[in-house]
């Protein structure tokens, strides 16, 4: 993983400095003011990872695949806002219903997924996930229409998939979790019609686990995997005030990659360790979002 170094000169420091000290005394309404939002949408979700055939990458070096397409969950959301100054403080929650999508599970016996010999696809059945974020942002740029804010954000995603198959006894399940720390940087224009762009950077941990029930020597969980990569998140809002509330909607693009984590298979006679190689997760999502301020 890269490390991000700013090198920031004196006279660079001087002017942030200075811009700090004029929206410091620029005279922001002293008012407490809190608004709460409810959402619902629709996002699409796909995940794909691969391991190898051990811990160091080879013997293939991509032994195992697993994707999952075009999973479509039903999102039902609510954001509370308290707002102090030019200090923001922000908490959600979202519940996400899993309605339908598709699991493609092939294995390769060479490197470069050559030499393919089991290829197996199966639906995925209503699971649930959950989503909690927590964030502080703070004006650094305040004009008649426009503000420019930056912060903080801690972020806790859960999902689970559950992959049953009556027909052929399959009662299986895969869930993964992320733990995310970064900072969000948002641009907002204020007019009769409000517009938001906001993008937030993310360090993410990867908590994954899964069961395979088909296979008779294999405990529960059947393998876990762990990595440390990088997330993104792009999120555009526009809302129109209505009356004593406002009505909006956004768009959402949710984008995570992890590289050369582990991997461990856990059966009654032994624990077979492998490197997770590459796992990359895209979500999009649009919603609807009902707003009221105090």
């Amino acid at each position: 993983m890269r490390k991000l170094r700013i090198h920031l000169s004196l006279g660079t420091s001087l002017i942030i400095s200075f811009i700090f000290y004029l929206l410091e005394n620029k005279g922001y309404s002293q008012e407490n003011r809190y608004r709460i939002n409810f959402s619902t949408g629709i996002s699409i979700e796909n995940l794909d990872w691969n391991i190898s055939g051990n811990e160091f990458g080879e013997s293939p070096n991509i032994q195992s695949e697993l994707i999952f397409q075009n999973i479509t969950s039903q999102k039902y959301g609510v954001e509370l806002y308290a707002i102090r100054m030019k200090n923001s403080y922000k908490a959600s929650f979202n519940l996400n219903i899993q309605r339908k999508g598709t699991i493609f599970d092939t294995d390769y016996l060479y490197d470069d997924r050559q030499g393919g010999y089991n290829y197996e696809h199966y639906s995925i059945n209503k699971g649930t996930g959950i989503e909690l974020k927590i964030g502080y942002q703070r004006k650094i740029l305040q004009l008649p229409k426009m503000a420019l804010s930056i912060g903080p954000t801690l972020q806790y995603k859960t999902s689970n998939f559950p992959i049953i198959d009556r027909d052929i006894g399959l009662d299986s399940y895969y869930q993964y979790s992320n733990s995310n720390l970064g900072f969000e940087l948002s641009l907002k224009h204020f007019k009769k019609l409000n517009f938001e762009i906001s993008n937030t950077f993310l360090i993410s941990k990867l908590k994954a686990e899964g069961y395979w029930n088909l296979r008779q020597d294999f405990l529960n969980p059947s393998f876990k995997q762990g990595d440390v990569g990088y997330a993104n998140s792009a999120k555009f809002n526009i809302s129109y005030p209505v009356s004593f509330f406002s009505l909006g909607t956004s768009l959402s693009y949710d984008f995570a990659r992890f590289k050369n984590g582990f991997d461990r298979t856990y059966t009654t006679t032994n624990v077979y360790k492998t490197r997770l190689n590459n796992l990359k997760a895209s979500i999009f999502c649009a919603e609807i979002i009902l707003s009221k301020q105090f």
